[in-house]
């Protein structure tokens, strides 16, 4: 694998800005946390509605943080 290209150009000493900012949404996507999983309550039907709503948070997460990574690579692909 080839590794990534570095965020300040070598020869001129400056900032790719496209690189930074992808980058950058990477590592927010990574930290974002996930939904905190619910407690069981040993009510077989409150259970079973709280894994739904907590699947559907999960969902929810997963997709604002390939939001965020895509928006990273938009700009990297227009600022580099």
């Amino acid at each position: 694998p080839t590794p990534p290209p570095p965020v300040v150009d070598r020869y001129t000493g400056s900032i790719k800005l496209g690189l930074l900012l992808d980058a950058v949404a990477q590592v927010l996507a990574a930290m974002a946390a996930l939904p905190p999983a619910p407690n069981p309550t040993g009510d077989s039907k409150s259970d079973m509605a709280n894994l739904i709503q907590y699947q559907a948070k999960l969902a929810q997460h997963a997709k604002r943080d390939e939001q965020v990574r895509t928006a990273g690579a938009l700009v990297k692909l227009f600022l580099v």
